[in-house]
């Protein structure tokens, strides 16, 4: 499989400090988990412009799946409050 790297493009009100496992994902379906601050509100996801299916589990953590067709580029959201 082709590896995937993740660079990091916060929202505005968002902060993204860290991708687990890393800033690589193998395969679409891989899932992730991302820390920060700032999560409630959060309304998208993007890898590289492609929606991701994602749960705001708290203020600082989402879980995401890499969705198909994701390719290297930035990690994105969206998020009002």
């Amino acid at each position: 499989a082709n590896s995937m790297i993740i660079k990091i493009l916060d929202s505005a009100l968002a902060d993204i400090t860290t991708i687990s496992p890393d800033r690589t994902c193998e395969d679409s379906g891989d899932s992730i988990i991302i820390t920060g601050t700032n999560f409630i509100g959060t309304t998208d996801l993007y890898f590289n412009g492609t929606p991701a299916i994602f749960t705001v589990v708290s203020d600082t953590q989402i879980t995401a799946v890499v969705p198909n067709g994701a390719t290297t580029g930035p990690l994105s959201l969206t998020t009002y409050r």
